[in-house]
């Protein structure tokens, strides 16, 4: 800056002009370093909060991370949750079907008894209607009884 200063004045040799001129460059010189400092000062805030939003980021990455985690649990839960429902259903539906079908032959062998019944009933009717017959068929339950009676006496 003197060198400069020296410099003006040899060329110029108007002191004032001389004057005028350095006060022009200290001026400038002094903008210019208060712009340098200023530019320091805004690029260090720039990092700044370039770094917090940053770590701002990460935190709303992780916390995504984590919330989409548990929904990804929830998911198989719930995937869990309606096989194992559906197995139930499917368990209920077949216990269903066998007592329906258990049920149908019940009915059928209800029915083939009281067929056979009738049939039994008519034929007993029948008999019933010969006196020789009936009278041959208690001869031979008295018979019986008195067997089973001498068998119990015995012992």
């Amino acid at each position: 800056l003197k060198r400069m200063e020296e410099h003006v004045a040899e060329n110029t040799g108007d002191p004032k002009e001389t004057y005028d001129l350095m006060s022009t460059l200290k001026d400038k010189g002094d903008r210019n370093r208060n712009a340098a400092f200023e530019k320091a000062r805004r690029q260090r805030k720039m990092h700044v909060e370039q770094r917090r939003a940053q770590k701002e980021l990460e935190a709303h990455r992780a916390e995504q991370s984590r919330l989409d985690a548990f929904a990804e649990k929830a998911r198989a839960q719930r995937k869990l949750s309606e096989a194992l429902w559906e197995k139930s259903l499917a368990k209920e539906k077949a216990q269903q079907q066998m007592l329906t079908r258990i049920e149908k032959e019940v009915d059928e062998r209800v029915a083939k008894a009281d067929e056979a019944f009738e049939t039994l009933k008519e034929e007993a009717r029948e008999r019933a209607k010969d006196p020789e017959r009936l009278a041959a068929i208690q001869a031979i339950i008295d018979e019986e009884r008195a067997k089973h009676a001498a068998r119990k006496h015995a012992h």
